[in-house]
């Protein structure tokens, strides 16, 4: 009985390798028909193909990714009203009058030459 199933079993596995050379040889033909009709062969335009896929992908995610840090941007933004009117805040007089007074140069002190930095040398030292 075993002997009748391995006789079974081989017979199967030999059609099927006679399958599988048959339908290789009828692929191997469609190519051959294919890359004459094309006038160029397969594989090269199955990777155009893939290239332009891939390309579309690509952008796809750029797209995908602009967007998002677009709706970042625009969670993180800010709404700030500047009243630029003369009657204003009194507090935004007197930050302008504290950057006018940082701006003007007679807020600080002139050079007395206490120190050594009129490029004579000296390394530095304090003239007393």
């Amino acid at each position: 009985m075993l002997m009748l199933e391995n006789e079974l079993l081989k017979k199967m596995v030999n059609d099927h390798e006679a399958d599988k050379q048959r339908k290789s040889k009828q692929m191997d033909m469609l190519f051959v028909v294919f890359e004459s009709k094309l006038g160029t062969s397969v594989q090269a335009e199955y990777d155009q193909i893939e290239i332009g896929r891939a390309e579309a992908r690509r952008i796809e995610r750029e797209k995908k990714a602009a967007e998002e840090v677009a709706a970042m941007k625009d969670r993180g933004k800010k709404i700030v009203d500047y009243d630029d009117t003369e009657d204003g805040n009194d507090e935004d007089k007197e930050e302008d009058d504290e950057l006018d007074d940082l701006s003007d140069s007679a807020n600080y002190p002139t050079d007395d030459d206490d120190d050594d930095d009129d490029a004579k040398g000296g390394g530095g030292a304090r003239n007393l």
